[in-house]
């Protein structure tokens, strides 16, 4: 497979994470492993609809506080994932906070809430 179709699925799959389109984040997090950590090619765009997408799931009950955290703690850091510019400093804050309940407390509804809030 070459560079540029590997680039291609990979980028694919992580859109497929980002939205969760078929499956939780371990699913995509497996699917990923493949690919390795370090990446140069183009990223995907994670913008502030995506993030605010996904927290509503959240309140619509479609996935838990643990897929939830699961889902912030497979984007955050990532090489293939750049943040949008203008939303950036709210889309890292919320991507840490849900990632690191160790360190910011449990995923509640009025969190999330809270965070979307802030996004408007």
């Amino acid at each position: 497979m070459s560079k540029k179709s590997r680039d291609a699925r990979r980028i694919e799959i992580v859109k497929r994470l980002v939205h969760l389109d078929g499956g939780g984040p371990s699913l995509f997090i497996d699917m990923l492993r493949e690919f390795g950590w370090d990446y140069n090619g183009a990223p995907y765009l994670l913008t502030r609809g995506d993030v605010s997408n996904i927290l509503e799931r959240y309140l619509d009950g479609e996935m838990n506080s643990e897929e939830l955290e699961a889902w912030a703690d497979a984007i955050e850091l990532r090489e293939d994932i750049q943040y949008e510019e203008e939303n950036e400093e709210w889309i890292k804050d919320v991507i840490y906070i849900l990632a690191s309940t160790d360190l910011n407390g449990p995923i509640t509804l009025e969190k999330v809430k809270g965070l979307l809030n802030q996004s408007r």
